[in-house]
């Protein structure tokens, strides 16, 4: 008798969904209401239930083929966790505003060119991979994002091509918060600890050590992921904001005009873009050389160089990006037990 119902059931669910689609190719259709709206299709009406939008993951939307602008859906795990609309070109979250998120899969379907003038999407490294590439708001730029020690936002700034419509904002300060333990560091193992430059542990004696708000904190990999190991996590970011992966931090060198072939180099020093990403230098990302600690208890390199974690890591390896006291960047994995810096790029 329950399979008989069951097919009854799903026999008049079958006829209702044929009249209301029938009906809506030409008029409107109301559920809940008899008389919709005349500027809508389809008007729901109920003050006890919902419209549930598809469900998925962040990798799951960006899996779709061809969406379509105005596709709508829920996003269960990206960075600003809600509701996304397709906008011709990515995805943006409306929970956070038009321009909060655009992230774009780059793939044969984008060539937008960098300050090299090469395409990003010849990077064969970062082929399907999902970047964020969003502009600041103005508010942002004049306020800042979440807020730091001393009370005020973080300063923002904004890298990219203007005309392309692919710029990228990101942090112009270290991150200064966290969620880590007190507790003292353990050596060779990435325990969640951060702190600042000597924080309890073993510095040269002609290096100053304490906090330096400029500086910011160092952290282990699991601290800046906020205990996260998926890519593009939000980590210790503020909302809508997330830690970048290696593509994305590519991503930002091709702005800068690093060639591809250069921004492929693993594990070692490539280009000359770095200087502008220094004190000083022409993006104003302001990367302070404020040196970090080894998993063998040594801080080491203040003044000299700086890394920044990425969301993109293998075993207990993560990849960081790193400035020197020269003009190049490294690229490459490093020991999660290790400490370096955070920077946040905007959903």
């Amino acid at each position: 008798m329950k399979q008989i119902h069951l097919k009854k059931t799903t026999q008049k669910l079958a006829l209702t969904l044929f009249l209301v689609l029938s009906t809506g190719a030409y008029a409107q259709v109301g559920i809940g209401t008899s008389s919709p709206e005349a500027s809508a299709a389809l008007e729901v009406q109920s003050t006890t239930k919902g419209f549930l939008l598809p469900r998925m993951s962040n990798a799951q939307m960006n899996e779709i083929n061809s969406p379509v602008a105005g596709l709508m859906l829920y996003c269960t795990d990206c960075s600003s966790t809600g509701i996304y609309a397709y906008n011709g070109s990515g995805f943006v979250s409306l929970s956070e505003g038009s321009n909060s998120t655009s992230n774009t899969s780059f793939g044969s379907e984008l060539t937008i060119e960098g300050a090299n003038g090469e395409a990003f999407s010849t990077n064969t490294t970062c082929g399907g991979k999902v970047i964020s590439a969003t502009d600041c708001s103005n508010y942002e730029l004049n306020n800042g994002i979440g807020t730091d020690p001393d009370g005020s936002g973080y300063t923002v700034v904004q890298i990219g091509d203007a005309t392309s419509g692919y710029n990228q904002c990101w942090m112009a300060e270290n991150m200064q918060d966290g969620t880590g333990p007190t507790s003292p560091w353990e050596n060779e193992t990435d325990n969640g600890w951060y702190g600042y430059f000597g924080d309890g542990d073993q510095i040269p004696d002609s290096t100053p050590s304490g906090f330096d708000e400029k500086e910011g904190f160092l952290y282990q990999w699991s601290a800046a992921m906020n205990g996260a190991t998926t890519e593009r996590a939000q980590g210790i970011c503020p909302t809508a904001w997330h830690i970048p992966s290696d593509c994305e931090w590519m991503f930002l060198e091709n702005n800068l005009g690093m060639s591809i072939a250069n921004q492929e180099i693993d594990n070692a020093f490539r280009g000359t873009e770095g200087a502008k990403l220094k004190p000083g230098g022409s993006s104003n990302f302001e990367g302070i050389v404020v040196g970090y600690r080894l998993n063998d208890g040594w801080f080491v390199s203040r003044g000299e160089s700086v890394g920044f974690w990425t969301s993109s890591n293998f075993g207990n390896k993560a990849y960081g990006h790193f400035l020197s006291d020269q003009d190049d960047i490294y690229r490459g994995p490093s020991e999660t037990s290790h400490t370096i810096s955070v920077r946040c790029l905007k959903d």
